[in-house]
């Protein structure tokens, strides 16, 4: 059992690495670094945690092009690692 919780966290560890990014509003160009941590059902909004702490919910519409794409793909990979994620959280 412990070994099953260690793998799902170095598994998690892997995918919050990767995660951090930075993201760029379309019309202003203005910029900031942070983790996809949650999405709107419909994919209007996708949160974001900054690498400050905060969290944000971003109009997906308001980011640039390469941005949405990634979104596009994270809400596939969310969705897999949903449970996953949840049990971390949760201690």
């Amino acid at each position: 059992m412990k070994s099953g919780i260690l793998l799902a966290l170095a598994l998690c560890s892997t995918l919050n690495a990767e995660d951090s990014r930075t993201w760029t509003q379309a019309e202003t160009k203005r910029t900031l670094e942070g983790e996809a941590v949650d999405k709107k059902r419909d994919g209007s909004a996708i949160q974001i945690e900054t690498d400050a702490g905060n969290l944000l919910w971003l109009p997906t519409a308001s980011l640039i092009e390469e941005d949405q794409t990634y979104i596009e793909h994270w809400f596939a990979d969310a969705d897999k690692l949903d449970p996953i994620r949840k049990a971390i959280r949760a201690g």
